[in-house]
């Protein structure tokens, strides 16, 4: 199930807002959004969840919905959010480091208790948060070594292409 935009990064307090606002004052989600400083996107569909998971317009039963609710789990993920420089994400990244040779997500699978982890978020740990040794973000990008071309070489490369493009104009 793919991520849905919006709700899962924001806070229990602003979700009772959204769904109070919305419910109780009967606020258009552009109002919302402009007083809360969320996307409309956003306030819709906290809105449109709480009450799809209760099954009726009961404020109550929606804002004890959205109090108890994790949107990580609700969204597919049920994870908790990775904050930059916490002792979860140097681990992370640590076990990145230290195992090149596998994915990132393989790396975190087996060397860490963070398995559970999506692959986005691991991605966006390893290249945005700040590491506390100083280093450098982690990449995936392996430099490929690549000589020049000697004369003789260049030849060959020339009668390669030339040979190829004619079997492509034989329909071969």
């Amino acid at each position: 199930m793919p991520k849905p935009q919006g709700s899962p990064d924001v806070t229990r307090s602003v979700r009772c807002a959204i769904v109070t606002l919305r419910l109780v004052s009967k606020w258009d989600f552009a109002r919302i959004a402009r007083a809360l400083g969320q996307k409309k996107s956003t306030c819709s569909l906290v809105v449109r969840r709480a009450i799809e998971r209760v099954g009726n317009n009961d404020i109550l039963e929606i804002l004890d919905f959205v109090e108890r609710e994790n949107a990580r789990e609700a969204s597919g993920f049920a994870t908790v959010k990775v904050q930059p420089g916490s002792t979860e994400s140097v681990v992370i990244q640590d076990a990145c480091w230290w195992f090149p040779k596998e994915t990132w997500v393989e790396a975190v699978q087996t060397h860490t208790p963070f398995g559970d982890l999506s692959v986005p978020t691991i991605a966006r740990i390893c290249r945005e948060h700040p590491h506390p040794s100083g280093r450098r973000p982690l990449t995936r990008v392996a430099e490929q070594f690549k000589p020049s071309l000697s004369p003789d070489l260049l030849d060959l490369r020339r009668e390669y292409v030339e040979w190829a493009l004619d079997w492509l104009q034989r329909d071969a």
